[in-house]
């Protein structure tokens, strides 16, 4: 059976409260390493596991997370998906739960729901997150949840790394767990992405001495930024399928359950996702700002009825590049 912590009190009654910005300076003060929860503030993992999972910890760990939420909470006002105390939010791909901690601001911690293909990021989550269900999955759907279950779904750096027959099929999962009208906010890698790939060749050396100089003298992540650097053997030609509107695709895997045949790095352009996902969701807003991000916000919404065939192109979204 999946544990269930249900923390719902005054104590997260109060925090809609809170501005955006107190609400991240809240999360941020309540930092530490191998901690469990304390109220309304989430504990947090070991530094070396959340640098080994996204590169950094503590505040550098959460200021991307942080700057996505803001983004998706504007697209949900923006878009007629209020958040409110029963609004359901699902978080795909939840990892160590960096993501989900920010939305106990806006809605009941019983309304949260964590999944993800890895049981050990799925047991932390159980030990450190305030509040919450968190479940393990396969890598490829069904899940056994109930259909319409949520106003919004959340997905962050998931499918900038699955193959095009994971990510065609999560999307229809997810589609089907939303309810009409519901959201769906996920990043995916911009174009530029290849472009930093490239330069990464020949840089071995560098890249090590760099990281040790950022990191000290452990560089975990060095093999993962050289896979990087040959993950094509022609970068020109993955440009050129990118710009035609193709799924492009390298499987390097991520290690434990996330294998070559479903996890690598990904980069998929608008145009893909107006013709292969068209049929579930409606894309409203595809960009990317590299003085904000480094990963593309695309957000789609459920449509309220059936929509006939042509009927899916978004208004004012743009291309990344």
């Amino acid at each position: 059976m999946d544990e269930v912590r249900a923390a719902s009190g005054p104590e997260f009654d109060r925090l809609a409260a809170l501005s955006e910005e107190a609400w991240y300076e809240r999360i941020l003060a309540g930092y530490q390493p191998d901690s469990a929860p304390q109220g309304v503030l989430c504990g947090y993992p070991s530094e070396e596991l959340q640098a080994n999972t996204v590169g950094c910890a503590g505040r550098a760990a959460l200021t991307f997370p942080f700057r996505f939420w803001v983004d998706v909470r504007q697209s949900c006002g923006r878009l007629g998906v209020a958040l409110t105390p029963s609004t359901r939010i699902l978080d795909f791909g939840c990892g160590w739960g960096r993501i989900t901690r920010f939305f106990f601001r806006d809605t009941s911690p019983e309304n949260i729901t964590g999944i993800d293909v890895d049981t050990e990021f799925i047991g932390i989550c159980r030990r450190i997150m305030s509040g919450g269900t968190y479940q393990v999955v396969d890598p490829l759907p069904p899940t056994d949840l109930p259909s319409g279950s949520f106003e919004l779904v959340v997905g962050y750096s998931v499918f900038s790394h699955l193959a095009q027959h994971a990510a065609d099929a999560w999307m229809k999962e997810l589609a089907r767990l939303l309810k009409p009208g519901g959201l769906l906010a996920v990043t995916i890698r911009p174009r530029q992405f290849l472009d930093y790939c490239e330069s990464l060749k020949g840089t071995k050396a560098r890249v090590r001495r760099w990281l040790s100089a950022f990191r000290g003298t452990r560089a975990p992540a060095h093999p993962y930024l050289e896979a990087l650097a040959g993950m094509f053997p022609d970068f020109g030609e993955a440009r050129r399928r990118y710009d035609a509107g193709e799924f492009v695709y390298a499987p390097l895997g991520g290690g434990g359950p996330r294998d070559r045949s479903f996890y690598g790095e990904a980069l998929i352009p608008e145009r893909y996702v107006r013709q292969a996902w068209a049929p579930h969701l409606l894309l409203r807003d595809f960009r990317f700002d590299p003085d904000r991000h480094e990963l593309t916000l695309m957000v789609l919404q459920k449509p309220q009825e059936p929509q006939a065939s042509g009927a899916t192109t978004p208004q004012g979204s743009r291309d990344p590049d």
